[in-house]
């Protein structure tokens, strides 16, 4: 995370460091996917731990969300409604996958 934040503020740029996380995943769906039923438990307990390691964008995301806002007013909701989201979604994916 502090890696991405860092190199967010060095290069100023958000977005393209954002989609690092989408290219980490990728390849993780796909041998996640290609693994036949009979492969080994820790070849798959290997794909799914390399899958849950992405680097986490969260922190350049609210950075992000935090520098668009130009009063403490517009911050306070952006953080409110960016971290509400964060919550729903993650809720609800959890809620999915069961």
């Amino acid at each position: 995370m502090a890696a991405i934040t860092y190199a967010s503020v060095k290069w100023r740029q958000r977005a393209f460091l954002a989609l690092t996380t989408q290219v980490w995943v990728l390849p993780c769906l796909i041998a996640l996917v290609a693994l036949p039923d009979n492969a080994s438990a820790w070849s798959k307990y290997a794909a799914v731990t390399a899958l849950l390691a992405y680097p986490s964008p969260h922190p350049l995301h609210v950075g992000w969300a935090s520098a668009n806002s130009n009063s403490v007013r517009t911050r306070a909701v952006s953080a409110a409604l960016y971290n509400s989201l964060v919550q729903v979604c993650h809720h609800t994916l959890l809620h999915w996958s069961y």
